[in-house]
């Protein structure tokens, strides 16, 4: 499967298109092939730089108790990500999804307490 998206994404690159990412970054996981999320986003990075384009890292960051409380909202049932609180309790334990990705650019943002809209104007306040 990882596989697959590298190709995408550089035959995306290759074809100029943009592209927007989305992912639940823990520096200290590893998928079932052995990518641990530190190579991925870097192979990313790569990928995308070599084909001129550009690459922004935005780690969006909340507290726990943020992200334990939006666990089983809506919005998560509707677009079918984790929505059982006690296996997130377990995840954040083993994971870490503090940490940022390792670019000395990489924009955090604490979001545990701030809207939607204001953390899209901080994002495009940085990559303008």
């Amino acid at each position: 499967r990882e596989q697959i998206f590298f190709d995408l994404l550089k035959f995306a690159a290759k074809q100029k298109h943009s592209l927007i990412l989305t992912y639940a970054y823990a520096k200290n996981y590893s998928s079932g092939t052995g990518l641990n999320d530190v190579d991925l986003v870097k192979r990313i990075k790569k990928i995308s730089e070599s084909h001129g384009g550009l690459f922004y890292s935005i780690h969006l960051n909340a507290s726990h108790d943020q992200i334990l409380a939006r666990t089983n909202t809506l919005s998560r049932k509707k677009f079918h990500k984790l929505k059982d609180v006690n296996e997130m309790k377990k995840l954040l334990k083993e994971w870490d999804v503090v940490t940022p990705p390792p670019f000395k650019d990489c924009l955090v943002i604490d979001n545990s307490r701030l809207s939607a809209g204001t953390v899209v104007k901080k994002i495009l306040d940085q990559i303008k």
